[in-house]
């Protein structure tokens, strides 16, 4: 026998079994084998597709089709899904789920061939499957025009938890040259099918936070609520995401359900839209690159949901959030976010801003800092002769360095050779200080505002290798007093002495004036 139910303009035959107690009280029977059948005619009917003979084939769990990208139809994601008011508005940033709806014809067929590890077909109890959670990180760039992607979904083995049949589908979507776009790992739970194994929590922020990464403390960043839509069919057209419990009253009720229920993925994708909505501040818009949702409880049309977003961490200068959905006072979706770090220019200010016992307030509070401070010092002491952390403590008016003596009446501090390698191990201590907060945004080029030492900066400021800066900052600084003496300035004068057989520099002041018609200002300079 078999039970004919409507589900989305199609019948879906449901064959059963009528076991001879049938006549005294007994209940019908529905064969592992004749659910499987029925529900993957469901499962076509999820994915778009006009029966299960036209789902994506899977070889081996993994199934693989190519889909068409077309950019503009990202207005129509965002149609449906950031449908909050002023003074939010979405920003020209996609977001990460925009990339689902492509993804969904090859999970749903890598869903229909999941087994377990004693070979039951997952599909069977698939009228109660449930999105458990879901993780998606930008590893690659959107292409801007039309094109082709391919889009690759694995299903791994089902294991039975406390919380259901857990089914794991990986999914990668690459770009026409074969490079990937994103990476997501997608959980569902067959409510009902419950077992011992384990469940592991989901990755953080899409798997996108680095071992850098530093907590904060919280910050809250924005408040909105949203009304869910009264009909999720325009959601589920746009979006790819057909599974009829959401759209149809028939499949509802034949999953136990009073009515339809919102997109777990609509939630997620709202979210993210709340999280880079621009508000009419002056500031850069918010990228996401990583996210991970945990769907926690029922979403119906019509309810009002508050988000709540806060700041929790930063990560190589960029910033780590969760988001917190809630209906009334219960919680509905828990998700961690991790933003693209801004655009960023390292700028190190140049001589002038020399004074004793700069960056040592830094050294005092990061290990990272007083690494970098104890480096240099004993790379001055013993290459160079003298201690950089003796010259910026205490700012002797001479000193020998190497045989040389070295003057100059407010300190040799205000020497180019010291005042050089002074800035530069601030610089370092500074970038130190900023990588142990995870504050620092790595492949940046720094800045550099002086002569002396710019043609020897480390490549970049994270660069361990600030050795040959130090010993350039220090050679250097005669070398710049020479091509002084072209300039239109009044002309250096060095005067050279011995004292047994150290070199004797002294040093007076020497002044530029200002050009004619030019603002009156002095720019100061030291003569050796």
């Amino acid at each position: 026998m078999a039970l004919s139910v409507p589900v989305s303009g199609t019948w879906i035959d449901i064959r059963f079994s009528l076991p001879p107690n049938t006549v005294d009280g007994g209940i019908p029977v529905v064969s592992t084998e004749d659910a499987a059948t029925a529900m993957r005619s469901v499962l076509a009917i999820a994915a778009g597709a006009d029966g299960p003979e036209l789902l994506p084939p899977v070889t081996d769990g993994v199934a693989r089709v190519t889909v068409d990208w077309d950019p503009e139809k990202v207005a129509d994601h965002t149609g449906v899904t950031a449908t909050f008011g002023e003074p939010l508005a979405p920003s020209l940033t996609t977001v990460p789920d925009a990339l689902v709806g492509l993804c969904w014809p090859a999970v749903f067929a890598a869903i229909g061939s999941a087994v377990t590890d004693t070979g039951v077909p997952v599909v069977e109890g698939l009228l109660n499957l449930v999105h458990l959670d879901h993780a998606v990180r930008m590893v690659g760039t959107l292409p801007a025009a039309p094109t082709q992607l391919t889009v690759t979904a694995t299903a791994s083995e089902a294991r039975d938890t406390e919380v259901g049949r857990v089914v794991p589908v990986s999914v990668t979507v690459a770009g026409p040259g074969g490079e990937a776009i994103a990476v997501l790992d997608e959980r569902f739970a067959i409510l009902g099918r419950t077992g011992a194994a384990e469940l592991v929590d989901p990755v953080r922020a899409g798997g996108a936070v680095s071992e850098n990464a530093t907590d904060t403390p919280r910050r809250r960043r924005r408040d909105v609520t949203l009304t869910a839509p009264v009909d999720m069919r325009p959601f589920a057209v746009v979006s790819g995401d057909h599974n009829p419990i959401h759209t149809d009253r028939a499949a509802a009720l034949l999953a136990g359900l009073e009515s339809p229920i919102v997109h777990g993925m609509w939630l997620s994708a709202a979210a993210q839209h709340v999280v880079t909505a621009t508000d009419g501040q002056a500031r850069p818009p918010a990228r996401l690159i990583g996210w991970t949702a945990r769907f926690l409880g029922m979403v119906h049309p019509g309810d009002e949901v508050d988000f709540r977003v806060e700041r929790v961490g930063i990560d190589r200068g960029a910033e780590i959030l969760e988001v917190a959905a809630r209906i009334g006072s219960d919680l509905v979706m828990s998700a961690t976010a991790r933003l693209a770090a801004p655009k960023t220019v390292y700028a190190f200010p140049g001589q002038g801003i020399q004074h004793k016992g700069m960056g040592m307030e830094v050294r005092a509070r990061s290990k990272a800092a007083r690494k970098v401070w104890d480096t240099a010092d004993r790379f001055t002491r013993d290459t160079l002769g003298f201690s950089v952390l003796h010259v910026v403590r205490d700012n002797p008016t001479s000193i020998i360095a190497s045989g040389v003596h070295y003057h100059h009446p407010d300190g040799v501090l205000y020497l180019t050779q010291f005042t050089q390698v002074a800035m530069a191990t601030v610089a370092a201590a500074q970038v130190a200080e900023m990588r142990e907060q995870g504050a620092f945004v790595e492949a940046r080029s720094p800045v550099a505002t002086r002569s002396a030492s710019t043609p020897r900066w480390p490549a970049s400021p994270a660069s361990t290798s600030w050795k040959p800066c130090w010993r350039w900052c220090f050679t250097a600084a005669p070398r710049c007093t020479t091509s002084c003496r072209g300039t239109n300035w009044a002309a250096p004068t060095t005067g050279w002495r011995r004292s047994g057989r150290r070199r004797s520099i002294s040093t007076t002041p020497m002044s530029r004036p200002s050009s004619p018609g030019s603002p009156s200002v002095r720019v100061s300079f030291w003569r050796s």
